[in-house]
């Protein structure tokens, strides 16, 4: 059976060439490439909403539409997670954990299926992941261009490796609350 790709999925896919276009782009030592990845940044974040308010809009949400919407929330996650671990030197042991924690909970999305049906209180922290994650992708994205980069490097590791950690611990309070169901 052949599945048909409706408006709100193809946009949604359309972020995966963005994450890595951001990966890529993401280059604290040369302004263009800063400008080009928080465009991208913007842009997939645009996306994102638009994807879904056509396919609410529409009526027609499905399965697929969910799963690549999340896979691509996933990919552009990894992407600024990546580049943010290469570009302000925070440590390998907190990108991988942060990377896990996207796998992790992404597997346990395709098992369990959608959150805000199957386990409604976890539709909360996973919002609250969500916020955390899209915080780090601004900032890191947003201050070098801001305030240049002596006070972005300052300030930025420290504060993308709290939003990090903040989001692990979540991802690891959601993986508990679903193993006690």
């Amino acid at each position: 059976m052949r599945t048909v790709l409706h408006l709100g999925s193809i946009i949604s896919l359309l972020r995966i060439p963005l994450a890595v276009a951001f990966l890529v782009a993401f280059d604290l030592s040369n302004f263009t490439s800063l400008i080009i990845a928080a465009t991208t940044a913007i842009l997939a974040q645009v996306l994102d909403h638009l994807d879904g308010w056509i396919t609410r809009r529409v009526s027609q949400p499905s399965l697929e539409g969910w799963l690549f919407d999340s896979v691509s929330d996933r990919a552009f996650y990894i992407a600024a997670i990546l580049a943010f671990g290469r570009e302000y030197g925070i440590p390998d042991l907190l990108v991988w954990a942060a990377v896990l924690r996207e796998v992790s909970l992404y597997a346990v999305r395709i098992s369990v299926g959608d959150f805000s049906k199957r386990l409604p209180q976890s539709r909360t922290l996973a919002l609250i992941h969500a916020g955390l994650i899209r915080i780090a992708i601004a900032l890191g994205s947003g201050l070098p261009l801001i305030f240049g980069l002596s006070t972005t490097m300052f300030v930025a590791p420290a504060t993308i490796s709290a939003l990090l950690l903040a989001s692990i611990l979540l991802g690891f309070l959601t993986l508990w609350r679903i193993a006690r169901q």
